[in-house]
């Protein structure tokens, strides 16, 4: 999981202790993650493009009225 985020272990025992990510403790020791845990971290905080906020933008007016 660590090689696949490319991030080291104990960080990503740091994201796991702060709930920042999903994962299993099925024993109580070893962790498990699924990997659609794994690539929902991965595509946090995603960046908008500028035409996609444009066309919020040219679009807000009329949904709202909707």
């Amino acid at each position: 999981a660590a090689a696949y985020l490319s991030v080291s272990k104990s960080h990503l025992y740091q994201l796991t202790s702060k709930g920042l990510i999903g994962h299993f403790k099925p024993a109580g020791k070893r962790i498990y993650f699924d990997k659609a845990d794994l690539d929902e971290y991965l595509r946090r905080n995603r960046v908008r493009p500028q035409w996609e906020i444009e066309a919020d933008a040219a679009n807000w007016g009329r949904n709202k009225n909707e």
